[in-house]
């Protein structure tokens, strides 16, 4: 099975030579931004809590934080283990994870049209999505999730094509592990195995005799999830570790959410955000309701209407659990599963369009390509990740540091405080990269006017309160984060 997709994407590469140049580009950009950014906030945890701890502890969620992403923490471990505590070792295995995931929307858009630009435009939009893209760079569980994710939308596809065991195993196991690399991939998960569990007992063609190996495939995986999964998740209930999501509505904590972390910040057309969410929210709704149609979905089984049969299970899945169980929704970052799964429809639009009208699919296709390369190379930051924007300045504030206490007559190690937003990076970087040279103040939520620290790394709310013994000696971003100096009479 493997060597047959190597081969595959071998021929691919033949006769679509951008394929892998556009591979290598985005992969290039995440490479630098997991080279180059510091380590952010929850990184750190993962990394140097979670990942110091036994397999067992990590598995068996002994410290119930949802910082711990199973099989990222695992992976992570393994890197460590080989090659130290490291920023790019700590992120490695995201990094390559990212191969996993071209792969897989590459073949997926080769199964849905063998139009190069049609293929093209499925591509930019599993792909050219700033805020995903983000996580193929950090130590965090989401993008593995979704790597995965994509194997298994691959394999669904191919069981679609041609139902055989094996690719039905493909699916629901690597959608499995999916899960296992972020417990948020259960709003994927679930609904897969509900879709597939329907289509094996009330089929769209006469049963076949393998109904029930496959039922038994399905129950089996299920099985061996939940068993690996009920210690982690009954402890995170019983914490009540899911406060982070939201609880006011699906649209506004899942969909605007998603949405403006994917806008970047970036204006258009001098829209108030909510406009915006809107006018993108129903252009979505309106291609899947034209795919529906031009695919005649009612009358035929295919991947474009499983797609969209997924999809919309998953959205129900997520709306039901909060109101059955209490769940909140998902958040932006928790949600990006849903980045592939709404590509699948819409690449199967323009595939539509181009076999009726051959020159508008095509026109679409470009256009498509055009917009969201646009919006990509504008909001690209390889400075800092959107979601721990914050992080941004670690590197700059130590250097900064350096330079000033070059003078004589100052004593190693130099005291630091700050904001508690800013204390996982910082601490990080001065244990592991600078040791000696720094020591940081334990971690602390409210500000220490009163504090001896040579340094203070304030946040705009920190300053007033910090400048009767502190000057400022340095701004970043803006004036939107200050490092401040003990005052010489306090010292």
């Amino acid at each position: 099975m493997f060597r047959l997709v190597v081969k595959q994407v071998l021929d691919d590469m033949r006769q679509h030579p951008w394929m892998p140049l556009l591979f290598l580009l985005a992969w290039v950009m995440i490479i630098h931004k997991a080279w180059t950014i510091p380590m952010t906030h929850d990184e750190v945890g993962t990394a140097t809590y979670y990942g110091l701890m036994s397999i067992w502890d990590i598995i068996s969620y002994t410290d119930p934080w949802p910082n711990n992403h199973i099989l990222n923490t695992l992976c992570i471990k393994l890197s460590m283990a080989i090659w130290g505590i490291k920023t790019w070792a700590i992120r490695l295995p995201n990094v390559l994870s990212f191969v996993l995931y071209f792969i897989c929307c590459w073949k997926i858009t080769g199964l849905i049209s063998k139009a190069g630009w049609v293929r093209a435009a499925g591509l930019f939009l599993c792909i050219a999505n700033p805020f995903l893209l983000d996580f193929f760079s950090l130590a965090r569980g989401y993008a593995m999730s979704v790597a995965l994710q994509s194997a298994s939308l691959y394999w669904l596809a191919r069981y679609i094509a041609q139902p055989k065991s094996s690719y039905l195993s493909g699916s629901v196991i690597a959608a499995a592990i999916g899960v296992y690399a972020n417990f948020t991939l259960l709003n994927y998960f679930m609904p897969l195995i509900g879709l597939l569990g329907l289509t094996i007992l009330f089929p769209w063609k006469p049963r076949d005799q393998v109904t029930f190996k496959k039922i038994r495939i399905l129950l089996t995986t299920t099985l061996v999830l939940a068993a690996v999964s009920y210690l982690p998740i009954t402890k995170m209930v019983a914490t009540k570790q899911f406060v982070y999501w939201g609880n006011y509505s699906f649209y506004v904590d899942t969909v605007m959410s998603l949405i403006f972390s994917t806008r970047h910040n970036i204006p258009y057309f001098g829209w108030e955000f909510p406009v915006f969410a809107k006018v993108i929210t129903w252009t979505i709704i309106g291609s899947i309701a034209m795919t529906l149609v031009l695919n005649n979905s009612w009358k035929k089984w295919n991947l474009t209407t499983a797609s969209i049969c997924l999809l919309g299970l998953s959205l129900v899945y997520n709306i039901l659990q909060h109101h059955l169980a209490d769940v909140p929704y998902l958040n932006a970052r928790t949600s990006l599963f849903f980045i592939p799964m709404l590509a699948i429809p819409m690449t199967s639009l323009f595939e539509l369009i181009r076999q009726r009208f051959h020159t508008g699919g095509i026109i679409l296709s470009i256009l498509c390509i055009s917009i969201l390369g646009y919006h990509y190379q504008k909001a690209y930051n390889p400075r800092c990740s959107f979601e721990w924007y914050y992080d941004e300045n670690t590197y700059e504030v130590l250097e900064d540091i350096r330079g000033i206490v070059s003078a004589p007559g100052l004593k190693q190690p130099i005291k630091i405080n700050c904001n508690w937003l800013f204390h996982p990076s910082l601490l990080f970087h001065t244990t592991y990269e600078n040791q000696g040279f720094f020591e940081l103040v334990p971690y602390h939520k409210e500000p220490q006017p009163e504090s001896d620290a040579l340094f203070y790394y304030a946040q705009p709310e920190d300053k007033d309160i910090l400048l009767d013994r502190y000057d400022v000696v340095k701004t970043y971003n803006y004036k939107t984060r200050f490092l401040m100096q003990l005052k010489p009479a306090y010292r």
